[in-house]
């Protein structure tokens, strides 16, 4: 999801139009919010075709008016930069003023859909992040142990405003050749769980050295 991609998808809604499909790793957050606005203004459903990741997930499929999964497809949590900066403020790190823009643009965004707060920090704590730290040019990163968070539908569907169609895995079991088929780099992945994972309980993380070899990079 990038801008050219958002852009050129906004163009061709039209007043014809009732739903957009989508089959994305992920991409950028704030783009995602620009197509989201546009559907939700329009009331159109989000189909999603084996894949929808990272930016996808939180910000087209979540607050979407309507969904539907298509059979043998996937719906992903990743880290947001929110969860990024909120993590590098509670070790002592402090985020570009870019960063934090697009931090800040998330947060308004789920405040003005209703959305919880703690779903843009939950998948992030759930992937069990190991360590935060920057890179030369002040890039935020983190790394984790697992990659992505795949919720239950039931767990989706006390979030949402309207439930989700279609097909959902049951299990991690059944969710892992999917995701290994479509995008192998978001596994391995955490099935389930119970309840919310908001700001306040976000580990204070140690600085990223050489040290933290192990896991998977994320970055913002």
């Amino acid at each position: 999801m990038t801008p050219d991609v958002i852009d050129g998808a906004i163009a061709l809604i039209d007043d014809d139009t009732r739903s957009i499909r989508v089959s994305s790793p992920g991409g950028s957050g704030v783009d995602a919010i620009r197509l989201s606005e546009q559907m939700i203004a329009r009331n159109l459903r989000l189909d999603v075709v084996d894949i929808c990741a990272s930016a996808c997930a939180h910000f087209l499929f979540l607050p979407a008016p309507a969904v539907s999964v298509e059979d043998q497809s996937v719906v992903l949590l990743h880290h947001t930069d929110f969860a990024l900066v909120s993590a590098a403020e509670a070790s002592g790190l402090k985020a570009t003023a870019e960063t934090q823009r697009r931090a800040e643009r998330q947060r308004a965004f789920f405040v003005a859909r209703g959305l919880p707060i703690a779903l843009l920090t939950d998948a992030f704590v759930r992937t069990e992040p190991v360590c935060i730290g920057q890179t030369p040019d002040q890039r935020l990163f983190a790394m984790t142990r697992l990659r992505t968070h795949m919720p239950t539908v039931d767990m989706v569907n006390n979030i949402r405003a309207a439930a989700v169609d279609g097909y959902w895995p049951k299990n991690a079991a059944e969710a892992g050749p999917i995701v290994e088929t479509f995008a192998p780099e978001a596994v391995p992945l955490v099935y389930g769980g119970e309840g919310l994972i908001g700001v306040e309980s976000l580990p204070s993380l140690p600085i990223c050295d050489e040290t933290h070899g192990a896991g998977s990079r994320m970055g913002g």
